[in-house]
């Protein structure tokens, strides 16, 4: 206690004085300096997983909002989806036609050509004998021989008559169903070998060199017809020179009396106790093969067989 303040108090001296300040006061300031960025420091690598995390969160977001946001004028590519014409308009008139039609065995078989993917059958690899379709089921054989220009070269041995062109042979087997001549090409090709020919292209149901006769299914002539409209079988000239010979045969009753409107290449085989027509149908906007095998069914019934499917066919 001094005479200048008897009651001995001192006043404190503000911590940021504008006059001197003690020692203490600069340790604490600099101390303050040096913590500071130490703090920002450590507060900065605690924050950036954070950052970079919510920059990684926004990009996906960006992306799926492009994903799910498009432009209106660059649309994702729809998913391709192959568009298959329904068959059950078809399958329904063969099943009420063998349903409705019982005295009589029927193994029919219908395939859209083209774009037209409709089939239908009923009993398509029921086999019977062929009758005089075998004689078209020869060609494969025939032209794997002899060229389309060559026949008229060839001279082939029939029974009972003189012998004659192979080319005159093959037309009049083809366009008036003639049998001796349908023997001959037979004969002159080889039962065995032509059948060979013909188990190669895929018909299992065929048998061109059984005992008893020819043998096949209508299922076996879809695939033949099919085969031959598409060019598989022969060269160009060679396809059109034997669809011309079917296009003009003279049985007419059958398949081309369903479709007057049609043009039909067809091969009919008759034997009384089977009866068959097969054929390359032709309408304006499609094309189709129509084979139906009978154990004797009259042509008649089978032109309004041809008329009903190809109703259904006329109509997609």
């Amino acid at each position: 206690m001094n005479s200048l303040n008897p009651t001995g108090w001192v006043r404190p001296q503000p911590y940021y004085s504008l006059g001197r300040r003690p020692k203490h006061d600069y340790r604490i300031r600099y101390g303050a300096l040096l913590i500071l960025p130490l703090m920002g420091f450590f507060a900065f690598q605690a924050l950036t997983p954070l950052i970079g995390a919510s920059k990684v969160a926004a990009k996906h977001s960006v992306a799926l909002a492009r994903t799910v946001s498009v432009s209106p004028h660059i649309q994702p590519a729809p998913a391709v989806v192959a568009a298959v014409p329904s068959s059950t308009a078809l399958q329904n008139v063969l099943d009420t036609w063998t349903a409705n039609h019982t005295d009589h065995t029927w193994s029919v078989s219908v395939q859209g050509l083209g774009g037209d993917k409709r089939l239908a059958s009923v009993n398509k690899n029921f086999v019977l004998p062929t009758a005089s379709v075998f004689k078209l089921l020869l060609t494969p054989k025939l032209f794997a021989n002899y060229s389309l220009d060559s026949l008229a070269d060839k001279t082939v041995a029939v029974d009972g008559r003189e012998d004659t062109s192979l080319k005159n042979c093959v037309e009049l087997m083809i366009r008036v169903s003639d049998n001796p001549c349908g023997v001959a090409v037979g004969n002159l090709l080889g039962w065995s070998r032509s059948n060979t020919v013909i188990r190669s292209l895929g018909l299992t149901h065929t048998n061109l060199n059984n005992p008893s006769g020819p043998t096949s299914s209508a299922g076996d002539l879809t695939l033949f017809l099919t085969k031959l409209q598409s060019g598989q079988l022969f060269d160009a000239g060679t396809t059109n020179y034997l669809l011309d010979l079917m296009q003009h045969q003279d049985l007419r009753s059958g398949i081309p009396a369903g479709c007057a409107d049609c043009t039909v290449a067809d091969k009919t085989g008759d034997l009384g106790s089977v009866r068959h027509d097969v054929a390359i149908v032709t309408y304006p906007g499609g094309q189709y093969v129509l084979s139906i095998f009978t154990d004797g069914a009259s042509y008649g019934q089978m032109a309004q067989l041809t008329s009903q499917i190809q109703a259904v066919m006329s109509t997609r």
